[in-house]
């Protein structure tokens, strides 16, 4: 190569990144896939219906978040604390596990709308496929 670089250098790693998005996507995918046909076999057509209302919301919103998402992140900087260590990520952790918190604690709320007579047999299958690679 003209610059310098070899096959192990910048150029093969830079390569990985597109593939793991695709490999993560295709995961993400599957698991929303297997989880629609899992609830619509478990309470059938009469239970699937608030269901499909929840997931097509939910996914309406995500959409929605993940053009801001990809705004935010070609902006942003790498900004460290007085440790050294990035903002983001810290920023990220707490307010992953922040939502994740919220929806295992407001669950008895919406569980028996959302999954009627099944709920808690569902929820596990759910709340994977959200926290799933997205």
């Amino acid at each position: 190569m003209s610059d310098g670089t070899t096959s192990d250098g910048p150029a093969s790693s830079s390569r990985s990144g597109p593939i793991s998005i695709l490999i993560a996507t295709a995961v993400g995918g599957g698991a929303g896939y297997l989880l629609t046909i899992l609830v619509g076999v478990r309470l059938g057509a009469e239970g699937y219906a608030p269901f499909a209302i929840f997931w097509s919301t939910l996914y309406l919103v995500i959409g929605a978040l993940a053009g801001i998402q990809q705004e935010v992140a070609r902006a942003a900087r790498v900004k460290t604390n007085f440790r050294g260590q990035p903002i983001a990520r810290n920023f990220a952790v707490v307010g992953s596990l922040s939502v994740g918190f919220f929806a295992v604690a407001s669950a008895p709320l919406w569980q028996p709308v959302i999954f009627q007579g099944e709920s808690w047999s569902l929820w596990p299958a759910a709340e994977i496929s959200d926290s799933g690679p997205s």
